[in-house]
């Protein structure tokens, strides 16, 4: 399969994590809130995996374009430098929503008395930033996969300039973080499930769960800054015959 189809798994990949695990934080919280208030039972998200994969194609989508042996037409560039722009957003969005959780969480595990209205409402604060967040990692994705479309097969004689292993390994790099952000949310998930279930609640457990979560979340943000940093060096690229290499 090409570098070009195996850029679809970055659309395809965003897609996912943002249906699938893009509000586990929030959803967490959720919960929490409501067991507070109400009394509910916990009940996690049991798709979260399918997003903890969509974070992973992400990456191998991103990694594959950034290896892809192509000439970038100026609407290529362009696509590209939007879609460093739309990651670089969704990172400061994510993580000020992330903050709003951890401040929410912080704040309920500080206080004297379970206020679970303010808590709720302090929780609250981060949904509209994670959505437009990941609604960017989207379109970042997209913007990947539609540079790829403009762009031409380079000759195999040409050799990787700097810039463009930079960004492979910018997007290798990504990828990695997103693997082990994944497996990180999942277990964090399955421990809060686990303190919850015991005939006996311990606060070190749950608290242990939640922020095992949210640190997860902060740690996709940082993969999708790779993410952007691989797309604007991709921007930034060329290659060059061996030739121009000698006398560069």
């Amino acid at each position: 399969m090409s570098t070009k189809a195996l850029s679809f798994l970055a659309p395809l990949g965003a897609i996912a994590a943002a249906l699938f695990s893009s509000m586990t934080g929030f959803a967490v919280m959720g919960l929490i809130g409501a067991a507070i208030s109400q009394g509910q039972a916990m009940v996690f998200p049991s798709t979260h995996w399918i997003g903890a994969v969509g974070l992973v194609l992400l990456g191998i989508g991103v990694t594959s374009a950034a290896l892809s042996r192509c000439s970038r037409s100026s609407p290529a560039r362009g696509l590209l430098i939007a879609g460093a722009v739309a990651f670089a957003i969704a990172v400061l969005l994510i993580g000020f929503g992330n903050g709003q959780l951890w401040g929410a969480f912080h704040s309920l595990a500080r206080a004297e008395t379970v206020d679970a209205t303010s808590f709720n409402l302090a929780a609250g604060k981060a949904n509209l930033p994670l959505l437009v967040g990941w609604g960017l990692v989207v379109l970042g994705a997209v913007c990947i996969f539609a540079a790829e479309l403009f762009s031409k097969p380079c000759s195999p004689s040409r050799l990787r300039s700097a810039r463009s292993a930079m960004a492979v390994v910018a997007a290798l790099g990504a990828t990695f973080v997103f693997v082990v952000a994944g497996l990180w949310s999942i277990l964090s998930l399955r421990g809060l499930e686990s303190g919850f279930a015991a005939p006996q609640i311990e606060p070190a457990s749950i608290a242990a769960g939640v922020s095992g979560v949210l640190n997860a979340t902060f740690l996709v943000a940082i993969g999708i800054a790779g993410c952007a940093l691989a797309s604007l060096l991709m921007a930034v690229s060329t290659h060059q015959t061996p030739r121009e290499e000698t006398l560069g």
